[in-house]
């Protein structure tokens, strides 16, 4: 995992990644994209599409707001019903659902997604999920993914 020495702090939404174009072999993250709004979370994956080599892969691993409210809403009582933890707990500011990620993969320009599972991934470059198993895996709503240039 490392340590603060292997820390490099950047803000990609404002200046870009310190890298080359098509320089990358694998962009890896977990319950990072949900910390981003709508037009960070675009920026951000154009950017590493940028840096990305073609058929690398950039590995997701995010809330699944769609499970997360099935689980643990009853939208029948209205205001009351809704789990708003995702945002008030969890500080998240745009949770995606499947559907929203490939969506906005497609529209930057990702040649594929594929949906897979926790520690499962089309590249052997990704590390396994940092993130304990039984604190929030696949599912109780967590997204895997793997999205190809």
């Amino acid at each position: 995992r490392g340590d603060l020495s292997d820390f490099y702090r950047v803000d990609i939404t404002q200046v870009g990644l310190p890298l080359s174009d098509s320089s990358v072999d694998v962009v890896f993250h977990e319950d990072f994209l949900e910390h981003l709004d709508q037009k960070q979370q675009i920026i951000f994956l154009a950017e590493t599409l940028r840096v990305l080599k073609p058929g690398a892969v950039h590995r997701v691993n995010t809330p699944d707001l769609a499970s997360s409210m099935r689980e643990h809403s009853d939208f029948s009582i209205g205001i009351g019903g809704v789990y708003t933890d995702e945002w008030n707990r969890w500080y998240h500011l745009n949770v995606l659902t499947p559907t929203m990620l490939q969506e906005m993969a497609d529209i930057v320009g990702y040649s594929k997604v594929i949906f897979n599972k926790r520690d499962e991934s089309t590249s052997s470059l990704v590390p396994m999920e940092y993130r304990p198993a039984e604190d929030r895996a696949e599912h109780e709503g967590n997204i895997f993914a793997d999205l190809i240039k």
